[in-house]
């Protein structure tokens, strides 16, 4: 199968860019919360397979999708938000349309 590594590696870096242009460097600000990037498919799919495969994503039961955490940036939600709304963008142009994002405040 094909190496994602370096596509979400990439999409990452990106994101990581927007996110701090987008929203400055500082993180200790409000709000605090949570964001992700999920891969909206069902679990046989054989993208997402080897997406969880690789170590790339996980799969959520509740939800039904695979996703991963955006785990830098502190707490600062909106930083977390602009990094994951970056990379989804990304990999729904590179990997597969059904890319998305999502977010909560904690």
């Amino acid at each position: 199968m094909k190496d994602y590594k370096s596509i979400f590696d990439t999409a990452s870096e990106i994101a990581k860019e927007h996110a701090y242009e987008s929203q400055g460097e500082d993180v200790m600000i409000f709000p605090c919360g949570f964001a992700w990037v999920k891969f909206k498919v069902k679990k046989n799919d054989p993208v997402g397979k080897e997406l969880k495969r690789q170590g790339l994503m996980q799969w959520d039961d509740y939800y039904k999708h695979y996703y991963i955490w955006i785990s830098e940036y502190n707490q600062s939600m909106l930083h977390k938000e602009a990094h994951a709304q970056a990379m989804a963008k990304i990999l729904k142009d590179r990997v597969h349309k059904n890319f998305d994002w999502g977010s909560r405040m904690d």
